[in-house]
């Protein structure tokens, strides 16, 4: 069994909860997440 985080981050519940929304929301909240997460690496680095 070959898992990549050891515990699920808040990142990989938000996805799990957007499974179930249709196709073109699913796009647009992975779009706002890689922002989100872009902004992130920017800000700490």
């Amino acid at each position: 069994m070959i898992t990549a985080c050891p515990a699920e981050t808040p990142l990989m519940k938000v996805l799990n909860s957007t499974t179930h929304l249709p196709e073109k929301e699913q796009q647009q909240v992975m779009m706002f997440l890689q922002g989100v997460a872009a902004k992130l690496a920017i800000e700490s680095t």
